[in-house]
């Protein structure tokens, strides 16, 4: 996660992780999170924008 986050291609995890293939670590992904890589960080970064900014704490 820490690597795709910063942009880190998916070849080059894959690579990285061991497996044989990006489309086997596409797979495995697809399998564990029920989204492709893309689509779980695509959703995140939509979902964290329709929440707006976090609030600010006032230490009070």
């Amino acid at each position: 996660m820490t690597l795709l986050t910063r942009d880190t291609p998916v070849t080059t995890v894959a690579s990285v992780l061991g497996y044989a293939t990006p489309s086997a670590f596409t797979a495995m992904f697809h399998r564990t999170l029920g989204v492709p890589p893309s689509s779980y960080f695509g959703a995140r970064t939509a979902a964290a924008a329709a929440a707006g900014p976090a609030p600010v704490a006032t230490g009070g």
